[in-house]
């Protein structure tokens, strides 16, 4: 009999879950002799200094994956979201990444995504869901 359990939970514990993706990167800094993975964030603040939206994700591999994108419904269709999403590119750039990846529901910002250069890779309709998710990708340029 084992000592070890598993448990689900309703939310993510981000600091536990970077925790067993540590797991992954010391082994593969281990037998590559590299580290691959490293987590970003990038915020938009008000002048009071409240974070109003960012993004986040990590960049592996040469890949930049886009976790989230958000902007407060006040500042958004100003701008915001393409200045993020430049300065998200900008970061892969900086660490090597040729492509930056994400995903976006059609009800959500797949067009935004579109108008940026991101190219549609597959889109997967959700079992009785009307809504289909959209796996998007922009290749960027040196």
């Amino acid at each position: 009999m084992s000592d070890l359990r598993i448990q689900a939970y309703d939310y993510c514990d981000w600091e536990k879950a970077h925790e067993f993706s540590d797991l992954i990167n010391t082994n593969d800094t281990k037998v590559t002799g590299k580290k691959h993975e490293q987590w970003f964030s990038i915020f938009l603040y008000d002048k009071r200094g409240k974070t109003v939206g960012g993004t986040a994700g990590l960049t592996a591999w040469g890949l930049c994956d886009v976790s989230v994108l958000a902007v407060a419904a006040r500042y958004r269709r100003k701008g915001w979201g393409t200045k993020l999403m430049a300065a998200t590119e900008e970061l892969a750039r900086k660490r090597g990444c040729t492509y930056v990846h994400l995903h976006s529901m059609d009800f959500q910002a797949a067009g935004f995504y579109q108008k940026l250069g991101y190219k549609v890779l597959a889109r997967l309709k959700g079992g009785e869901w009307k809504y289909t998710r959209f796996f998007l990708a922009k290749k960027l340029r040196k």
